[in-house]
């Protein structure tokens, strides 16, 4: 990421630039599954927002309503 570089595949259905990357988790040997999810907004060129990082196993996806919640409460937060 410091390099420019966009990892990961950008979430559909929401109104922001983000990312979520598959991380796995050395630890689990389930693949995939067993790996972390890390969700971040590319606010611009220059600002990553960390949103989230979660299990896979612990947590279903992230629904957009909650990540539209997570960004305005850190917007309210920085004002």
């Amino acid at each position: 990421m410091e390099a420019g570089e966009i990892l990961g595949d950008q979430i559909p259905g929401v109104d922001y630039t983000l990312y979520k990357l598959r991380v796995r988790n050395w630890d689990a040997q389930r693949g995939r599954q067993g790996g972390y999810r890390l969700i971040y907004y590319l606010k611009t060129s220059d600002q990553i927002i960390l949103i989230t990082v979660y299990s896979k196993s612990d947590q279903a996806d992230i629904d957009a309503r909650r990540i539209r919640d997570i960004i305005a409460a850190f917007e309210v937060s920085r004002q």
